[in-house]
């Protein structure tokens, strides 16, 4: 009885060292496995053991379909812009750079800008909306503006020196403009959603040119949480004007943060995709892969 005791005591023991044995071997073998994983070439060791998976790893696809995976980020961001901004186009119509009126006393009238007149270049840059012109002049305060206009079949320039307003506080060549006009056709809306689209890019490049030249403060650059705020005081203020008011309004922001994401994620960061696209585009000039 005692040795029949002792036996089962120690093959009880031997149970529970193969057990703990058998335990610290699979715990080994993970480790040895996380291992491989991070070692180069384990990419190659899984397409050979899984011959079904062969294609599917990301990095080792051509280099155009890889291209096309991470531009379509910020793609959609801009396709998503240009629908809200037809959306607002439908809904409220455009702004076309018509003269409604010349404001005595300023740059314009003197350069004989008259009303009915056609605004279509600033110092050669084609104005398609009254946004584009009050941008241009915005963001390049009291320079010189060859202004290039249409009266009529008539094409005319002229030089104009903004005027500073101390009303106003900022540059001003005393132009004024007839407001919106009703979008007539489809074709018109996607024309001027597109205008749209391209004004809010081009304030997105000129803002950002601001930060890098240190011509705005900390306090004028919005992070999630002032955005957040922002939009809630959007809804509030327009909540009292109806439904459609608070719709074209969030819509108008939704196109400002598209556009600036599509803008943000395009520039030639590592960490963002405009800088996998540059790696990219270098990998398709040299035949190889950029060296890690």
């Amino acid at each position: 009885g005692d040795k029949w005791a002792s036996g089962s005591r120690e093959s009880a023991i031997d149970a529970q060292s193969r057990e703990a044995s058998g335990s610290r071997e699979s715990r080994l073998d993970r480790k040895n496995a996380v291992r491989q994983e991070n070692q180069p070439g384990r990419e190659n060791t899984v397409r050979q053991a899984h011959p079904e998976c062969r294609g599917t790893v990301f990095n080792d696809t051509p280099a155009s379909p890889r291209f096309l995976v991470i531009a379509g980020g910020p793609l959609f961001n801009f396709i998503l812009a240009f629908l809200g901004a037809c959306f607002i186009i439908s809904a409220v119509g455009y702004e076309p750079t018509d003269v409604y009126s010349v404001t005595k006393g300023y740059p314009a009238e003197a350069a004989g800008i008259r009303a009915g007149d056609v605004i279509t270049h600033i110092n050669g840059k084609r104005m398609h909306n009254y946004g584009d012109i009050l941008n241009y002049i915005s963001f390049h305060p009291g320079r010189t503006l060859t202004i290039a206009f249409r009266r009529g079949q008539e094409k005319q320039t002229a030089v104009i020196e903004p005027k500073f307003s101390e009303e106003y506080g900022r540059y001003l060549i005393g132009l004024s403009y007839g407001g919106r006009r009703r979008s007539e056709s489809l074709f018109t809306t996607a024309k001027y959603g597109y205008y749209e689209l391209c004004y809010w890019v081009d304030t997105t490049f000129e803002s950002l040119k601001m930060i890098v030249r240190r011509q705005v403060g900390a306090n004028d650059i919005a992070g999630p949480v002032r955005i957040v705020s922002m939009l809630d005081n959007t809804v509030k203020e327009s909540r009292e004007f109806g439904l459609m008011a608070v719709l074209l309004n969030l819509t108008n922001m939704c196109v400002l943060l598209s556009v600036n994401l599509g803008v943000m994620n395009l520039l030639p960061i590592p960490a963002l995709d405009g800088g996998r696209l540059v790696f990219i585009l270098l990998e398709a000039l040299r035949g190889r892969p950029v060296d890690r």
